[in-house]
């Protein structure tokens, strides 16, 4: 008899000591490619152990080799400081999978259970400064690296960045990357191994007054908002990739957002638009897409306040105010007051996940609860404030961190269920 040949409710009971704590999910998770019947049972629990906690918290710490994770955050009813601590049952760590005698290796943003790896940038230019830089996608549960091509000199990543792809895995032939390098800044690129690929750049021309201040994958587009709350579509970004136009040649570019390709108008008012405004596209569980608007208060008032709208067609309309052709189909954003049936909201500071609640576990204290928003705050480089806000009552239970308890750069993880890569 081979390993493959154990009975499937052997391989459970064994499998089942490996969800009794964190620290083995890892190994969970390379159960899945061992064989089909390996595959058939690892996989149905890494679904009931990993996706009941998600997402995660990536907490940096002082130890350049690890990746501390903190998957407690579902117990955030019971918390009222934030205190991480590094025995808890809830942090699972992790090695880097990178080390260089060059350059420090750090952790610049999460999608999808990909963290998007790269140097420490430097604020000043040195002598060196002409060498291009090295960016990495991890997934460290299935132990995954896929180099990606090399950041051009000129450009560096910040605390900030976000990255988008078009697929689950960046393994698919098929996938786009999108880093915000930053507000002025998109690179695309094709991550998957298959072909050969370069960064293709859009940069905010001098004649353009407008941000990208967030960006969303949809139903095969690709979208940005810009900093006056208006939504833009990309079309043909996949065509473009598809026909080969982004491999190897660096003097590629992709044009930055246009006024013709506005498809969604802003639904704010310019007197309420402010630095302490803040917006994050966010696909819903059932494919809808959201837009999350988080409204800081002065710095002598840091309550927040957070509207949630969905994108809505409004049907075949004439643009008045750009001329646009009277057969094309438009949207509008509707401000809603309940989210989708079981469904809940985490909001990070550069991350948004949709979180599917269990109604059976609603009851208990140490879950999500259906119709709320999950959020953290950074100020700074220090993790400020987080709460959560229950849109039923309009209710919004927010807790301060204690001084110098609050991790810094923190990032949202959300871990997949295993599969192609």
């Amino acid at each position: 008899m081979s390993w493959g040949d154990l009975p499937i409710d052997l391989l459970s009971a064994i499998f089942r000591y490996l969800t009794n704590d964190v620290c083995y999910l890892p190994d969970l998770y390379q159960c899945v490619y061992v064989c089909s019947s390996w595959r058939h049972v690892a996989k149905e629990l890494c679904q009931c152990s990993v996706v009941r906690t998600a997402p995660w918290l990536l907490i940096p710490r002082e130890q350049p080799d690890r990746l501390v994770f903190d998957t407690g955050l579902y117990d955030s009813h019971n918390k009222t400081s934030i205190v991480f601590d590094n025995s808890s049952s809830s942090i699972l760590s992790l090695g880097m999978p990178i080390s260089s005698t060059d350059q420090k290796i750090i952790v610049y943003a999460s999608h999808g259970g990909w963290l998007l790896l790269g140097p420490v940038f430097k604020w000043l230019p040195s002598e060196s400064s002409e060498s291009e830089h090295p960016l990495f996608l991890y997934n460290p549960l299935l132990r995954v690296v896929i180099k990606l091509p090399p950041l051009p000199s000129h450009l560096r990543l910040y605390d900030n960045t976000q990255f988008v792809m078009s697929e689950s895995s960046p393994g698919d032939p098929k996938c786009i990357l999108c880093i915000k390098i930053n507000w002025g800044v998109l690179a695309f690129c094709k991550p998957s191994t298959v072909l050969p690929s370069s960064w293709v750049l859009s940069v905010q021309p001098s004649s353009s007054k407008f941000y990208v201040v967030s960006m969303i994958f949809h139903k095969e587009n690709f979208y940005t908002m810009d900093d006056d709350r208006a939504l833009y579509v990309h079309p043909g970004i996949t065509d473009f990739f598809l026909n080969g136009n982004g491999s190897g040649d660096m003097s590629r570019t992709w044009p930055w957002p246009v006024i013709e390709n506005k498809v969604a108008l802003s639904t704010y008012k310019y007197n309420a638009i402010n630095d302490d405004c803040f917006i994050q596209l966010v696909e819903s569980k059932n494919g809808e897409l959201l837009m999350v608007e988080r409204i800081f208060g002065d710095e002598h008032n840091m309550r927040i306040s957070f509207n949630v709208y969905r994108l809505t067609i409004r049907g075949s309309y004439k643009k008045k105010n750009w001329g646009s052709d009277k057969n094309n189909c438009y949207y509008y954003w509707k401000e809603v007051s309940t989210l989708e049936e079981n469904e809940a909201l985490y909001i990070g500071c550069n991350d948004s996940v949709s979180i599917s609640v269990n109604v059976s576990d609603s009851n208990h204290l140490n879950t999500y609860k259906p119709n709320c928003i999950y959020f953290f705050d950074e100020y700074g480089d220090e993790l400020c404030s987080y709460g959560v806000v229950n849109l039923e009552n309009n209710s919004i239970d927010e807790f301060d961190p204690e001084d110098d308890a609050g991790p810094k750069f923190c990032r949202l993880f959300t871990p997949t269920i295993p599969g192609y890569y």
